[in-house]
């Protein structure tokens, strides 16, 4: 039941309506008319304000139960969200949620696309730690619509600093869900103005089946990563991420580069972003991702002739 900040109509609960009240509750009209009508008032706000407590406290206690959960995952799984991450360390956090690791890295957010995509999460980065890449993609305006991060995966890290140091991978969507529930407990009632509910589509593979090795430029193009659900009038807002996994003991990959292994590959809806659509103050859909280039095809991923060999 939604709350009807001009009155109680979409209830029944009108001014109008009340001629239908039991006379023993209302008084009778034509007798009084002006008492009468001042209890009428005295009633709906009695009404009101009792309707308007119990749906706070019913999202209250909602808002509590999932913050709780949130916590409670967060203080049992060391890789749990505690609070929403910031633009500069989005990846960061993504590597610990995801990849469930607490190995310290080094991070590197690119502003130029180019150099993203020449960029590879590397085991041994110039500092002697893992190194991982973000980039953040932007509206005419330089508001972050969402954030694309390359992260080294659960096999390469347990190969490398033992078993037991990262995994297993979780999907993309955990970071988008995890920011939801943290995001939620923040807004409040503002939350849930626009939306009935908030959907994490399930299928995020990039898909290229016939070509695994050629999954990065198909992780690249412009997908819609926000949209409003026709169920339910629209009241539905929906959430697609887009993310693969190359283990680095894939037997069809092991004799290409490591550079190009051990990897998984995300794109997520950025806080910021999520935040204006559950206010309001933004509407779907919105998409990102860029078409590659030539240019971009002989860097993204496995070159074609490493790849023929590596998968034959």
């Amino acid at each position: 039941m939604g709350i009807d900040p001009g009155g109680f109509q979409q209830e029944g609960f009108s001014q109008q309506s009340t001629s239908n009240w039991p006379r023993g509750l209302v008084g009778n009209p034509h007798n009084h008319p002006q008492k009468s009508q001042e209890r009428i008032l005295k009633i709906q706000n009695i009404i009101r304000e009792s309707v308007m407590s119990l749906q706070h406290r019913t999202l209250a206690t909602i808002l509590a139960t999932l913050s709780a959960t949130v916590g409670v995952n967060a203080s049992a799984d060391s890789s749990g969200l505690t609070q929403i991450p910031t633009a500069q360390n989005y990846c960061l956090e993504a590597q610990r949620v995801i990849v469930r690791t607490q190995l310290d890295m080094d991070l590197v957010v690119h502003e130029d696309f180019n150099s993203f995509v020449k960029s590879k999460a590397i085991i041994n980065g110039p500092d002697g730690r893992p190194q991982i890449q973000q980039f953040n993609w932007l509206d005419t305006e330089g508001q972050i619509l969402g954030i694309s991060c390359k992260l080294k995966n659960t096999d390469h890290l347990n190969l490398t600093f033992g078993p037991g140091t990262a995994g297993p991978d979780l999907p993309c969507q955990e970071m988008n869900r995890q920011v939801l529930g943290l995001l939620s407990a923040q807004l409040g009632l503002s939350a849930f103005s626009r939306y009935r509910a908030v959907i994490f589509d399930p299928d995020e593979s990039p898909g290229n089946p016939e070509n695994p090795g050629m999954t990065g430029p198909e992780w690249l193009k412009p997908y819609v990563l926000a949209y409003a659900g026709a169920a339910n009038n629209n009241q539905e807002l929906h959430i697609a991420s887009k993310g693969f996994i190359v283990e680095f003991s894939d037997p069809r990959f092991i004799k290409a580069p490591e550079r190009f292994r051990g990897v998984h590959y995300c794109h997520f809806i950025a806080p910021e972003q999520l935040e204006r659509l559950l206010t309001e103050s933004s509407e779907p859909p919105i998409s990102i991702g860029r078409n590659p280039t030539a240019d971009d095809l002989s860097l993204i991923h496995i070159s074609e002739p490493t790849r023929q060999e590596a998968i034959s």
